[in-house]
C-alpha cells in the first residue's frame, strides 16, 4: 500500500475486504494508520457507505476517480469526506471494487491531499494496468486472513471446552464443535 501511495503521488492507501461472511478487515499503508483506522472502525456496515455504494452501481472492472463518480460539491459532502477526507486535509481518491469468487468484496484506494490536482487519466489508465495483480494480492491477503482464523479455530477444536472466536463487537466468526449447540443462539444475541 505504502508503493501503491508512491506509484500514485498519493498521501496514503488502503485495502478493505467485505467477507461473504460480513466480516470487514483492512490494511492500511503507514501514512494512514493514525486516522484512517479509527474511521474504518466507526464505518464496518459498508452497505451504507455512499461511496462503495456507488463504485458498485458502476460496476465495472477498472480504477475510478472521485471525479468520475460525483460533482465536486456532492463529493465534498459525503460522509467520509465531510467526517474524514476534509478534516485530515485531503480532497482526492482513487479506487476500485474487486469481487472475488467465493463472494469476498476488495476495496482498493488511494487519497491525495487538497493541494494537489485530482487523479489523471493517465495515473488511471496506469493503475488498471496493474490492476490484476493488485488483485491478485488482495486475493491472497484475504486468503490469508481466513486461513490465520481457521489455524486458531483447528486449535480451538482439539484443545478447548466450549469457546467462541468473535470480533470486537461480538460477532461470533467461529466456533469448536463443543460449542456448536450454543452458536446459533449466541450467534443472534451478539448482532442484537
Amino acid at each position: 500500500l505504502d508503493d501503491l501511495s508512491s506509484l500514485t503521488d498519493s498521501f496514503g492507501s488502503a485495502l478493505s475486504v467485505e467477507r461473504n461472511n460480513e466480516i470487514v478487515g483492512w490494511r492500511v499503508s503507514n501514512s494512514l494508520k493514525k486516522t484512517l483506522e479509527g474511521q474504518i472502525e466507526k464505518h464496518l456496515n459498508t452497505r451504507l457507505a455512499v461511496i462503495n455504494n456507488r463504485m458498485r452501481a458502476k460496476n465495472t472492472p477498472e480504477f475510478l476517480a472521485d471525479h468520475y463518480l460525483f460533482e465536486e460539491e456532492e463529493w465534498l459532502n459525503t460522509p467520509f469526506m465531510t467526517e474524514y477526507g476534509i478534516a485530515n486535509n485531503l480532497k482526492h481518491a482513487v479506487g476500485t471494487y474487486i469481487d472475488l469468487a467465493q463472494g469476498d468484496k476488495i476495496l482498493i484506494f488511494s487519497l491525495r491531499e487538497n493541494h494537489k490536482p485530482k487523479y489523471s487519466d493517465k495515473i488511471i489508465e496506469n493503475l488498471n494496468l496493474i490492476r490484476p495483480h493488485l488483485a491478485r494480492a488482495a486475493m491472497l491477503t484475504a486468503t490469508w486472513g481466513q486461513r490465520k482464523i481457521e489455524a486458531v479455530t483447528d486449535t480451538i477444536q482439539e484443545f478447548a471446552p466450549n469457546t467462541l472466536l468473535v470480533d470486537r463487537e461480538g460477532i461470533i466468526l467461529s466456533g469448536n464443535k463443543r460449542s456448536e449447540e450454543h452458536t446459533s443462539e449466541l450467534q443472534s444475541t451478539s448482532r442484537s
